[in-house]
């Protein structure tokens, strides 16, 4: 009895069966339809914290310069693009990119309702 048990065993010790292979492609592909979606959702709320934290980045580095300089003027609004450096250079570093698009980031320092607006841009057009 054993020795047919083994002869079976060594029988099978050339390779793997055509039904061994298409079980364990199955078994990959049911894991990866596990793992891609979890993946997915992992990256867009990773893009989503990146985007919150560059807001809050810009709020902080546009209260610096209020705190500095005062407000803007009565009736006059300062805003700050990736495109003029020489206005937000001292506070920030680098300007930040969006995560999860192509718009860009636009503060608004405004003088006369004493506020601070960050707001996304199309790149190269105006707010929403």
């Amino acid at each position: 009895m054993i020795n047919k048990i083994m002869k079976g065993f060594k029988k099978n010790k050339k390779g793997f069966t055509l039904t061994e292979l298409v079980i364990v492609v199955a078994i990959l592909g049911v894991l990866a339809a596990i793992v891609v979606p979890i993946y997915s959702a992992s990256l867009k709320e990773a893009r989503e914290a990146a985007d919150n934290a560059n807001e809050r980045a810009l709020r902080s580095a546009a209260a610096l310069y209020v705190a500095e300089n005062g407000w803007p003027s009565e009736g006059t609004l300062k805003e700050w693009t990736s495109s003029n450096a020489t206005e937000w250079q001292t506070y920030l570093t680098d300007w930040p990119e969006r995560q999860q698009d192509e718009s860009e980031w636009k503060v608004t320092i405004d003088g006369s309702a004493k506020k601070i607006d960050v707001t996304v841009v199309q790149a190269g057009g105006s707010g929403d």
